[in-house]
């Protein structure tokens, strides 16, 4: 797809979320039951915890350099981590890849509410690097036997991480697979179900490209993105739906990943959990400006260097300003509290690097930034567990 991404105006955007998200509080509250003998996270379990790090972590940081950190979390996937791996990585154990040698330092803490009150400081834990046991235990802890990742393909990259993260080896298709978990201490093993589907809205309502460029090679907005995506009207949306609200007596409770970078629709069940991932633009000539290191990136930086209006690229910020006090009017006025907002957007902005090429300035290579999506995502998930009293 490279830079050639449709999107609506920014208005129609703006309307789209609205509706959307209005629609989702009414499908929020279709419940499906969880058979097995595994914990369940339900709001009447929730101790009182620091919520405001896990609707916040990653709002505020900057990315530096660690070495070490580099090298324990690399892993081989991606066309430049190969050769890398096999010009220079295997020979020096000293050799740190470049596109994950950097790591965030998160300085998330202190909120103040709407109505001017003083300050509450608090200064959330950091981000911490994935590993298989760590992650095994939080999936154990919340309960989570299946996690589903649903959006563009930028969602498909953040699938692909995950894998590669937990040394876990090769998948079982392109969209699905399994990993195994096993614990000593608690004397169980279990699997968790990992399945990626594309969604860019649904429907297949007309053939005409909505931004209003003509051209040969348009694709259809709403058309299917891959093969088993869309199909006839009377199935409403891709065939994702229908797996992930099927409710079997096997059923086990899922943990929902949704982006569908500058379209949304969403759909959640009360004893599943669900992030939405803030939509991140690309940067405007990503392989210029190298004299500006990472670690050196600000946000101004990003905004004179790399901001564009293509693509509606500058309206993501309050597209997800826009979704996020959605998710919170779901949270707080609906008491849907597994419902949680993934902020990716502010340390994603500081890294133009490691894009796929200077024509494709949206989407990384691996190993690069989006891991970083699954470390946030994962200690916010740890952090959540602790907070579930074992039964």
């Amino acid at each position: 797809m490279g830079n050639a991404i449709m999107l609506f105006t920014a208005k129609k955007v703006k309307l789209m979320l609205m509706l959307l998200l209005a629609v989702s509080v009414m499908v929020l509250h279709k419940k499906l039951r969880i058979d097995g003998p595994i914990d369940t996270f339900s709001a009447s379990k929730v101790i009182s915890i620091p919520d405001y790090c896990l609707q916040h972590r990653g709002s505020n940081g900057n990315w530096y350099l660690n070495e070490t950190f580099g090298r324990e979390a690399f892993y081989l996937m991606g066309y430049r981590a190969n050769k890398w791996w096999r010009t220079e990585g295997k020979h020096n154990g000293s050799a740190v890849y470049d596109g994950n040698k950097y790591a965030w330092n998160d300085s998330t803490s202190t909120i103040r509410n709407e109505k001017g009150d003083s300050p509450f400081n608090h200064q959330c834990a950091p981000i911490q690097a994935l590993e298989l046991d760590s992650f095994c235990d939080t999936m154990r802890r919340l309960g989570i036997r299946r996690i589903l990742f649903v959006g563009d393909s930028l969602t498909g990259a953040h699938y692909e991480s995950l894998f590669g993260l937990l040394h876990v080896g090769k998948k079982s298709s392109a969209r699905e697979g399994m990993i195994g978990c096993s614990s000593s201490s608690q004397n169980t093993s279990f699997f968790i179900q990992v399945i990626f589907r594309r969604e860019s809205l649904g429907p297949n309502l007309f053939l005409t490209n909505v931004t209003g460029i003509a051209g040969p090679t348009d694709r259809q907005q709403f058309g299917p993105e891959d093969e088993g995506c869309g199909g006839p009207m009377v199935d409403g949306y891709c065939s994702w739906h229908k797996m992930y609200n099927a409710t079997p007596a096997t059923r086990q409770k899922t943990l929902l990943i949704m982006n569908q970078g500058a379209h949304f629709h969403s759909i959640a069940h009360p004893d599943d959990l669900l992030f939405f991932r803030s939509t991140v633009p690309g940067h405007k000539g990503c392989f210029d400006h190298k004299n500006v290191s990472i670690p050196e990136m600000t946000y101004d930086n990003f905004l004179e260097l790399h901001a564009t209006s293509n693509y509606d690229w500058n309206l993501f910020d309050e597209y997800n300003t826009i979704a996020k006090q959605k998710l919170e009017q779901i949270r707080l006025v609906n008491g849907m509290q597994h419902v949680y907002y993934l902020n990716v957007y502010n340390m994603t902005v500081l890294r133009h690097d490691t894009h796929v090429s200077a024509n494709d300035c949206l989407h990384y290579m691996a190993v690069g930034p989006i891991d970083y999506w699954n470390h946030l995502l994962f200690t916010n998930l740890a952090d959540l567990a602790v907070t579930v009293e074992e039964k």
